[in-house]
This record gives C-alpha cells, structure tokens and sequence, in this order.
C-alpha cells in the first residue's frame, strides 16, 4: 500500500538524518540464489530497512565515525557481513583507517 511505504520512507528519514531515502538501496528478499550471487551486495534488510548506498555522503559519514573510533583508541575493526559490501567500498574503509 502506498500510504505505508511513504509512512516508512518519513520514519526512515526522521530516524537516520542526515541520511535520506536517496542514500538507500530498495529493499529486496535476499532468498535462494541472491544470497550468494552479485546480487547480494545491495538491497537486503529485514524489510524496515535497507543498506545504504556507498554514496559521498555516506561514506563520509562513516570514515567519521571510524576515525573517532581509532581517536578512542579502537584499533581493530571487524566488517560483519563483508562479502555483502563491494570491494571497492570495502577499500575505501580499509584505507582510510590505516591511515
């Protein structure tokens, strides 16, 4: 319905700001052969949410975060669900906290 998909794209909004529904995939099932093809990068979630995209916006937002982590004194980190991110975004966090 229309009216519950525009329902949870403004809770989306209000919950993930300054992320928008630009910066989300379309959620999908992720079930039978889309679990382990080249579909399983994008778009799987439990059905409130989706992955984000790896657009400049988020991934500035989340070297932020890593680099206040490695501040705190972090100095490990462990990507769960890693075969779900792309290689090449997966670079771009792996770089940026070996700096």
């Amino acid at each position: 319905n229309h009216h519950k998909l525009e329902e949870l794209h403004h809770r989306l909004e209000e919950r993930f700001h300054p992320l928008d529904r630009t910066d989300f995939n379309p959620w999908k099932d992720m079930l039978g052969d889309d679990w382990d093809n080249e579909n399983r990068f994008e778009g799987w979630g439990a059905g409130e949410w989706s992955d984000l995209k790896p657009t400049d916006k988020v991934l500035s937002l989340h070297k932020a975060h890593l680099s206040k982590l490695v501040q705190c004194g972090v100095r490990g980190f462990r990507f769960d669900a890693a075969k779900h991110i792309r290689p090449e975004t997966m670079e771009v966090y792996t770089t940026h906290v070996r700096r």
